[in-house]
């Protein structure tokens, strides 16, 4: 990469060249950690790994391992954990020893459990549950479930920064080839500094190097007596394509969990195999998540958008309206409390309609349990479908009266 230039926009022949800092003296690792602790954004994480889409926020510094302290510790916003061991490289002898340091760190990790995660983060926000400090648009079973589901599985993100990072990709795959069962992605990044003014730096970050995940399976064989089973496993020819990787569930596997609670499981399993034909045909939109899938339609204000109407999940076989969620969609599209606290209401009395219960004390969520919709498949997606055009009615009625606020003279550029 070459020197960047400071360019005038009004003289563009008064040009600076900047200088590029070493790290050193009040710029050290101590520094760095400091700053990605407070910007974690810096850290380019959705081009380490393209699972990981949401924001980042800081569960600490130097957090205690059997292996050793962490430097820095990310949760992403949807759900993925992001370890980071800051290095200043001055020994290209001492990559392959620094690796291994951090897969150790993300091995006792992944014992972790998701109370663990959050009393770092009440630690740092005076008692705050890790969910309503990061209030993503998930529920919070669901959240906590998530979270879960990638800690165990291994599913993370590791980082070395630092400053002049050099390794060879041949070096990186012996290294991380022996951990098959470990779906983390693992990245080489540079943090570029230079100085602007005497206070003001630039910093750059920079990919150097990162794994590929080309094909990865786990096979278990169970067997017994002395003779050992033949063991055969086929790969496809064709190499996976690029693209967002998802943990979503099936609807045959969602089925089979559902399946597997019992008597009721199986009649649960029947209700949604025949709410999911009921609702492809009402042209509403199935979204799979980790915990079961979301029930949405198109925002009819906001293009590209999606409002959430229901959630059918396998955690104790219930479908589920969840009202902060919608508020917050509504909001964003059009930003009228009393709209919002409307469809809010219609949404509770459509669960009303059908049994629903409220499940908390703050009236947040109501759940339905998907036994009870047994025969009543139809008229449940035929009653969702009002709901989604009442919403759609209030949304397209509050526009015009939108628009009269923002330009009270009625002109037109």
């Amino acid at each position: 990469m070459e020197h960047p230039f400071c360019i005038s926009r009004s003289s563009p022949e008064q040009s600076t060249r900047l200088t590029r800092l070493p790290f050193e003296h009040d710029i050290g690792e101590d520094w760095l950690q400091n700053v990605l602790d407070a910007a974690p954004d810096i850290l380019p994480i959705s081009v380490i790994d393209d699972r990981v889409q949401g924001g980042l926020v800081s569960l600490g510094r130097e957090i205690g391992t059997p292996a050793g302290s962490i430097d820095n510790l990310f949760l992403s916003t949807d759900g993925y954990l992001v370890v980071v061991d800051t290095k200043l490289w001055r020994n290209p002898d001492a990559r392959r020893s620094v690796i291994a340091q951090i897969l150790d760190y993300a091995a006792h990790v992944r014992q972790w459990d998701y109370t663990q995660i959050e009393k770092l983060w009440k630690k740092r926000h005076n008692g705050v549950s890790l969910w309503a400090g990061i209030a993503p648009e998930d529920p919070e079973q669901d959240w906590v479930d998530r979270v879960t589901r990638n800690l165990s599985e291994g599913r993370m993100a590791l980082l070395i920064v630092g400053d002049g990072i050099r390794s060879r990709s041949r070096e990186l795959a012996e290294i991380v080839s022996g951990r098959p069962d470990f779906p983390f992605r693992l990245a080489l990044a540079e943090m570029r500094m230079y100085s602007l003014d005497s206070e003001r730096l630039i910093v750059v970050p920079d990919v150097l190097l990162k794994t590929v995940e080309v094909e990865r399976a786990i096979v278990r064989v169970t067997f017994s007596g002395a003779v050992q089973p033949a063991v055969q496993v086929e790969v496809p020819k064709e190499p996976r394509k690029p693209g967002k990787a998802t943990l979503s569930l099936s609807a045959e596997a969602f089925m089979r969990e559902l399946s597997a609670k019992g008597p009721d499981g199986v009649i649960a399993a029947e209700t949604v195999e025949t709410l999911l034909q009921v609702i492809d045909q009402a042209n509403l939109q199935i979204d799979w998540g980790t915990g079961g899938f979301m029930i949405r339609t198109p925002d009819p204000v906001r293009p590209g958008a999606l409002l959430s109407l229901a959630t059918v999940s396998r955690l104790g076989a219930i479908v589920y309206g969840y009202g902060p969620t919608l508020r917050s969609q509504l909001e964003r599209s059009v930003p009228s409390p009393e709209i919002a606290a409307k469809a809010v209401d219609a949404l509770f009395e459509f669960f009303r309609k059908f049994g629903g219960r409220v499940s908390s004390g703050a009236g947040l969520q109501i759940n339905i349990s998907i036994p009870t919709l047994r025969g009543r498949e139809e008229q449940f997606v035929g009653e969702l479908v009002k709901l989604r055009d009442f919403i759609a009615r209030l949304m397209i009625e509050a526009e015009p009266e939108r628009n009269r606020k923002d330009d009270p003279d009625g002109s037109e550029e």
